[in-house]
């Protein structure tokens, strides 16, 4: 017997309009006042629809196809219910929809498989529309997001349980029990919304997108530059564990050049070109946008070219120049930055700004 906690109605989702002027026709199920929903896969322009009988006005062909349809989701749902029920299980509108739509009650469709899932996916892009290194972010973030879970208990959620509560409570994980600083903490719920916001167009989240708390401002921060004379402390410091020489080499090198790290770590001798005048040039791809860039070196990009022509790494791995992970790179430029004696955060992030003032200092 259905009880008379058991709701199911049609409607039209209006947030999800189409560009035709269409709304979707969606099912929406409450049992208990849990609320579930999912789309028919039919549309209609509102002006024909009929909100209290929730069916399409007139007798048109379109009109009497999806009115049919409507009323053969109808039997389905209430026998999808009555056959938990008989059962003896407990009946909620998760089930039901489970149900219908897979044919299983226990259909699993939670956040931490459907994230995998979508890490799967984007890994197949790698070097073609992304970067590793975004990938990577997107694999990190995943990994935190089930050790917040573990945190709190949680095995995993389901998708239909994603609410406005999750991610103030992940920006609060991340910030006092992994001590994230603000705008990492924003690179992660950022890759989070994307996941959820894929969910969201095939009807696995049913809560609005704006009742999520997925959106998170960047701080603004104050750009980093380097005086001329703490360039030249750089520049001129002699050091004598080799790993710190490499990698003020390549800091002054991307200094010189405007490159980003990620683009100066790809780059092999076939980027190097020369033109009519003997100037030696850089021509490459910006990995993060897909721009093509020439730049001039300058004498002392091309000392530094010359310097590791003949490097074993750069030689065994077909590359330019001997380049660490990031995350060494910017835990030797602190050492740097301290035997320098310059209180500042290098980082290779901070290149870009730094870069502007390098080449008006030696121009």
């Amino acid at each position: 017997m259905i009880s008379n906690t058991f709701i199911l109605s049609f409607i039209l989702k209006k947030s999800r309009a189409l560009k035709n002027g269409e709304y979707p026709i969606y099912l929406r199920l409450t049992i208990a006042k849990e609320r579930t929903e999912c789309s028919l896969y039919r549309s209609i322009n509102p002006k024909l629809w009929d909100k209290q009988k929730e069916r399409v006005k007139g007798n048109t062909p379109l009109a009497i196809e999806i009115n049919s349809f409507i009323e053969n989701v109808r039997n389905q749902i209430y026998q999808c219910h009555l056959s938990i029920e008989k059962k003896g299980d407990t009946v909620t509108a998760l089930k039901v929809k489970n149900l219908y739509l897979y044919g299983e009650v226990e259909k699993i469709k939670k956040v931490l498989d459907f994230f995998n899932e979508y890490l799967d996916k984007i890994e197949r892009l790698k070097d073609i529309e992304l970067a590793g290194t975004t990938i990577q972010r997107y694999r990190t973030t995943i990994d935190l997001f089930n050790e917040y879970l573990r945190l709190n208990n949680k095995l995993d959620l389901y998708l239909d349980e994603f609410n406005g509560n999750i991610i103030p409570e992940f920006i609060y994980y991340l910030k006092a029990e992994r001590r994230c600083q603000h705008n990492t903490v924003v690179k992660y719920v950022r890759s989070i919304a994307r996941m959820i916001r894929e969910a969201i167009k095939k009807d696995l989240v049913t809560e609005k997108e704006e009742n999520l708390n997925i959106s998170i401002k960047a701080e603004e921060t104050t750009p980093i530059f380097l005086t001329k004379d703490e360039l030249n402390r750089i520049i001129e410091k002699s050091f004598s564990v080799e790993r710190l020489d490499i990698v003020r080499d390549i800091f002054i090198f991307c200094c010189f050049t405007g490159l980003s790290f990620i683009d100066a770590k790809k780059l092999t001798r076939n980027h190097i070109e020369r033109d009519n005048k003997g100037n030696y040039w850089i021509r490459t791809v910006r990995q993060k946008t897909g721009i093509a860039t020439n730049v001039v070196l300058l004498n002392m990009p091309l000392r530094i070219i010359e310097k590791y022509y003949n490097n074993d790494y750069c030689k065994t791995n077909n590359v330019l120049l001997p380049i660490y992970s990031n995350q060494k790179h910017n835990a030797y430029l602190k050492e740097i930055a301290d035997l320098c004696f310059i209180n500042k955060t290098l980082t290779t992030h901070c290149l870009r700004q730094i870069v502007i003032s390098s080449l008006l200092k030696y121009s």
